[in-house]
């Protein structure tokens, strides 16, 4: 699946986090059931979501995506939802150790998001504690 968009994060001239969103899966319900048995579905009215991200760490050092990078949905009436900690969940972000110089990896994002709030998201995309950028929210296509 390409990347809907690449965003690099610096701290004064020099980038510490380039950072590609992918498509999301707006109804993630069967692979987190079938990654973990012991997670309830999603309350009523809302959908679990996971979105693909990957995370280059361009720094001096290393970085650790799980806590560098966030990454939160925008609904279109202004209301944001965090990323959700779930254990086992294949390829969640939260299992990605440290970035060296020039490091890369693919995580997951997921999220539980009321349904209505989908049409017309935005990520809110940030990285060491920086204003966020803003990208489409777009679903698998």
């Amino acid at each position: 699946m390409p990347d809907v968009d690449v965003i690099t994060f610096s701290e004064g001239a020099q980038p510490t986090w380039e950072v590609k969103v992918g498509y999301a899966d707006f109804d993630a319900w069967p692979e987190i059931s079938a990654a973990n048995r012991f997670y309830d579905p999603p309350a009523a009215g809302q959908v679990y979501v996971l979105l693909p991200v990957t995370v280059t760490y361009k720094g001096q050092g290393s970085g650790t995506p799980w806590l560098d990078v966030d990454v939160a949905f925008v609904s279109a009436d202004g209301r944001s939802y965090d990323a959700e900690i779930m254990s086992g969940i294949p390829g969640a972000m939260t299992d990605v150790d440290d970035l060296y110089t020039g490091g890369s990896a693919l995580g997951t994002f997921p999220f539980e998001i009321p349904a209505d709030a989908l049409e017309g998201g935005t990520w809110a995309v940030s990285a060491d504690w920086s204003d966020p950028m803003f990208i489409a929210a777009l679903p698998t296509g």
